[in-house]
């Protein structure tokens, strides 16, 4: 199966489901904060068929209802659908694996341009700092 790194899908196989490699993740990871995100990334050696592995997160103690929880998730997938091109593309370029957790720390209902731009300037930090 030929796998297209510049389309504008987000499929299982690019979410981080694994136990192990979330638990690698939040011990060992690196993090900044991008208002009214938090960023944790790290390389990985084990081969994928993506450069990244992103895992979404809503914190319940701010969200009681998972209605809004979702919503949310929906519009972090969404930006980051639009936004991973650039990230694929820089990544590829320095041939290097990473797992991402984006979590949202936000205590209000966002909009989809706060979303956006918080994930683009997050994904610019992210991409200096790799």
């Amino acid at each position: 199966m030929p796998i297209n790194l510049s389309a504008h899908t987000f499929t299982k196989h690019e979410k981080l489901c694994s136990i192990k490699q979330l638990d690698a993740l939040f011990e060992a990871g690196k993090g900044f904060f991008q208002t009214p995100f938090r960023f944790v990334y790290l390389q990985t050696e084990q081969p994928q068929p993506f450069p990244i592995k992103v895992v979404i997160s809503v914190s319940k103690r701010n969200f009681k209802k998972a209605v809004d929880r979702n919503r949310i998730k929906r519009l972090i997938r969404e930006n980051y659908r639009m936004l991973k091109p650039d990230l694929y593309e820089h990544l590829q370029a320095k041939n290097k694996n990473y797992l991402l957790a984006i979590m949202f720390t936000g205590k209000q209902l966002p909009e989809f341009i706060d979303v956006k731009n918080g994930l683009d300037i997050g994904f610019k930090k992210l991409i200096q700092m790799i």
